[in-house]
Protein backbone atom coordinates (compact mmCIF):
# COMPACT_ATOMS: atom_id res chain seq x y z
CA UNK A 1 0.00 0.00 0.00
CA UNK A 2 2.77 2.47 1.27
CA UNK A 3 4.51 1.88 -2.79
CA UNK A 4 0.83 2.82 -4.09
CA UNK A 5 0.93 5.94 -2.26
CA UNK A 6 4.11 7.41 -2.72
CA UNK A 7 3.50 6.29 -6.68
CA UNK A 8 1.09 8.34 -6.08
CA UNK A 9 2.32 11.15 -4.48
CA UNK A 10 5.70 11.25 -7.18
CA UNK A 11 2.62 11.79 -9.66
CA UNK A 12 1.22 14.64 -8.23
CA UNK A 13 4.38 16.09 -7.53
CA UNK A 14 5.52 15.63 -11.82
CA UNK A 15 1.73 17.08 -11.80
CA UNK A 16 2.74 20.51 -10.33
CA UNK A 17 6.19 20.65 -11.64
CA UNK A 18 4.70 21.06 -14.98
CA UNK A 19 2.36 23.28 -13.99
CA UNK A 20 5.24 25.46 -12.40
CA UNK A 21 6.97 25.35 -15.47
CA UNK A 22 4.10 26.31 -18.13
CA UNK A 23 3.90 29.47 -15.59
CA UNK A 24 7.61 30.09 -15.76
CA UNK A 25 7.32 29.97 -19.47
CA UNK A 26 4.03 31.87 -20.07
CA UNK A 27 3.75 34.45 -16.94
CA UNK A 28 3.65 37.16 -19.37
CA UNK A 29 1.01 36.09 -21.33
CA UNK A 30 -3.03 35.94 -20.35
CA UNK A 31 -3.37 32.46 -18.38
CA UNK A 32 -6.71 30.97 -16.87
CA UNK A 33 -6.47 27.89 -15.14
CA UNK A 34 -8.54 26.10 -17.73
CA UNK A 35 -5.85 27.13 -20.56
CA UNK A 36 -3.00 25.98 -17.89
CA UNK A 37 -4.94 22.30 -17.48
CA UNK A 38 -5.46 21.68 -21.03
CA UNK A 39 -1.86 21.91 -21.63
CA UNK A 40 -0.68 19.81 -19.06
CA UNK A 41 -3.99 17.20 -20.03
CA UNK A 42 -5.72 17.21 -16.86
CA UNK A 43 -9.07 19.61 -16.08
CA UNK A 44 -9.28 22.33 -14.45
CA UNK A 45 -10.72 21.18 -10.91
CA UNK A 46 -8.31 18.37 -10.72
CA UNK A 47 -5.72 20.58 -11.31
CA UNK A 48 -6.49 22.95 -8.75
CA UNK A 49 -7.24 20.72 -6.05
CA UNK A 50 -3.71 18.79 -6.39
CA UNK A 51 -1.70 22.22 -6.80
CA UNK A 52 -3.49 23.80 -3.86
CA UNK A 53 -2.75 20.57 -1.57
CA UNK A 54 0.93 20.24 -2.47
CA UNK A 55 1.12 24.14 -2.43
CA UNK A 56 -1.08 25.71 -0.67
CA UNK A 57 -1.39 28.21 -3.31
CA UNK A 58 -4.13 28.27 -5.69
CA UNK A 59 -2.64 28.55 -9.12
CA UNK A 60 -3.35 31.87 -9.96
CA UNK A 61 -1.89 32.67 -6.27
CA UNK A 62 1.58 30.97 -7.74
CA UNK A 63 1.08 32.77 -11.47
CA UNK A 64 0.93 36.79 -9.15
CA UNK A 65 4.14 35.72 -7.10
CA UNK A 66 5.67 34.69 -10.60
CA UNK A 67 4.47 37.93 -12.20
CA UNK A 68 5.76 40.21 -9.16
CA UNK A 69 9.09 38.32 -8.88
CA UNK A 70 9.59 39.33 -12.62
CA UNK A 71 8.21 42.73 -11.71
CA UNK A 72 11.05 43.29 -8.76
CA UNK A 73 13.80 42.12 -11.11
CA UNK A 74 13.06 44.66 -13.75
CA UNK A 75 12.35 47.57 -11.02
CA UNK A 76 15.75 46.88 -9.80
CA UNK A 77 17.56 46.47 -12.86
CA UNK A 78 16.09 48.50 -15.64
CA UNK A 79 14.48 51.98 -16.82
CA UNK A 80 11.25 51.05 -17.84
CA UNK A 81 8.31 52.55 -16.40
CA UNK A 82 5.73 50.81 -14.12
CA UNK A 83 3.49 50.63 -16.73
CA UNK A 84 6.03 49.12 -19.05
CA UNK A 85 6.92 46.53 -15.83
CA UNK A 86 3.96 46.03 -15.54
CA UNK A 87 2.55 44.93 -19.08
CA UNK A 88 6.37 43.06 -19.61
CA UNK A 89 5.30 40.64 -16.50
CA UNK A 90 1.84 40.23 -17.48
CA UNK A 91 -0.22 42.98 -15.59
CA UNK A 92 -2.31 44.63 -18.78
CA UNK A 93 -3.70 46.91 -16.24
CA UNK A 94 -0.81 49.23 -14.95
CA UNK A 95 -3.12 49.95 -11.69
CA UNK A 96 -4.11 46.71 -11.06
CA UNK A 97 -0.11 45.88 -11.00
CA UNK A 98 0.61 48.82 -8.57
CA UNK A 99 -2.50 47.23 -6.10
CA UNK A 100 -1.30 43.94 -6.37
CA UNK A 101 2.30 44.97 -5.75
CA UNK A 102 1.69 47.26 -2.57
CA UNK A 103 -0.14 44.07 -1.06
CA UNK A 104 1.92 41.97 -1.83
CA UNK A 105 5.34 43.75 -1.40
CA UNK A 106 4.08 46.39 1.29
CA UNK A 107 5.10 49.40 -1.01
CA UNK A 108 4.18 50.16 -4.21
CA UNK A 109 6.20 49.98 -7.56
CA UNK A 110 7.64 53.54 -7.48
CA UNK A 111 8.22 53.25 -4.23
CA UNK A 112 9.73 50.33 -4.73
CA UNK A 113 12.26 51.54 -7.41
CA UNK A 114 13.10 54.49 -5.78
CA UNK A 115 13.72 52.92 -2.20
CA UNK A 116 16.38 50.06 -4.47
CA UNK A 117 18.22 52.58 -6.03
CA UNK A 118 18.74 54.81 -2.85
CA UNK A 119 19.63 51.58 -0.87
CA UNK A 120 22.30 50.07 -3.92
CA UNK A 121 24.18 53.43 -4.53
Amino acid sequence: MNEIYISRDNSRFTIVGQVIQYLQEHYEKEISVSEVAQAVHFSPFYLSRIFKEELDFTIIEYLIEIRLSAARYLLENSLLTVSQIASQVGFHDPAYFSRIFKKHIGIGPKEYQRWWKASNV
